[in-house]
């Protein structure tokens, strides 16, 4: 959950420069050269806590972290060294400070979070919290949600890295820049509402109705699973209506694209942009694929 900044940067920074000595809990400390463009802050552990970003000096990320009665470690990790892990043992509650480039890209994945947060490169300071495992009786006492993410969601199956998955398709799927998109298919068969590519997709929601996709690698394969029995679903590439359910049927509204009926009812659409364009109908010359709102 992210929150606004309240005058916590000043006094995280003091924290983070004070000695050791004079605080009631010991402070992990430490200072990474980065070179990337990209950073996942992942956030791993059972205990509560905050986690607060800051911009500061190009190339380097420093963290600084405390575990009340627990100790608190983080690392970077990962191929490129791009995916920071901040974490806490045996703590009631952890706070994290991280400071990262003026310039980074930052994807924050938080503990039982399907949708990760983005903290953009014009973004000055961000504050995010969460419960952590001491909430787990109180949420097990209410009715699950419609919406509950099956545990498909970080996965990767048949080539294609699952970016968000959940139980029921939402009305509407925004790709909002198709530049970066090599394709984008639609396969409307299964049980289960799976956003997945062949590289990780930012994947933004509001509300229940509408699920943002967003890719940073060019020549990415987008593969947008629709449950068999959905009967109204729009998928938007760019300012235009690309797909359409409506009633339980299917219409195809731009080209190109390759239509696939498969045995078992299922049905494949995949769009390929040129240039970031489709033809669609109704629209006459060829549509540029621009950011949706």
């Amino acid at each position: 959950m992210r929150h606004p900044r309240l005058g916590w940067t000043a006094a995280l920074t003091l924290a983070l420069a004070a000695p050791v000595a004079a605080q009631e809990t010991e402070v992990a400390r430490r200072t990474f050269t980065f070179v990337n463009n990209d950073l996942t802050i992942e956030v791993l552990g059972t205990a509560p806590g905050e986690l607060h970003l800051m911009r500061g000096q190009a190339g380097q990320i420093e963290v600084a972290a405390r575990a009340d009665d627990g100790i608190a470690g983080f690392g970077l990790a990962g191929d490129a060294r791009d995916r920071l892990k901040l974490t806490a043992v045996g703590g009631e509650r952890v706070t994290f400070l991280v400071v990262v480039p003026s310039d980074l890209r930052v994807r924050v994945e938080l503990p039982e979070q399907p949708v990760a947060e983005i903290f953009g490169s014009l973004d000055q300071a961000a504050s995010y919290s969460w419960r952590g495992a001491e909430s787990k009786p109180r949420l097990e006492q209410a009715a699950p949600p419609p919406e509950a993410t099956p545990s498909t969601a970080g996965l990767v199956e048949e080539g294609l890295y699952i970016s968000y998955a959940r139980l029921r398709a939402p009305t509407t799927v925004s790709v909002r820049d198709a530049s970066a998109m090599r394709t984008v298919a639609v396969r409307w068969e299964g049980k289960e509402f799976r956003v997945a590519g062949n590289h990780r997709v930012d994947v933004l929601t509001r509300g229940s109705d509408v699920v943002l996709v967003h890719a940073e690698r060019l020549s990415t394969d987008l593969v947008v699973t629709v449950p068999a029995a959905t009967r109204e679903f729009v998928l938007q590439i760019g300012d235009a209506t690309a797909f359409m359910l409506s009633q339980g049927r299917a219409a195809a509204l731009c080209s190109p694209v390759i239509e696939q009926h498969l045995d078992g009812g299922r049905k494949w659409f995949t769009f390929t942009p040129e240039n970031g364009k489709l033809n669609c109908r109704g629209r006459g010359a060829a549509t540029p694929a621009r950011q949706a709102d």
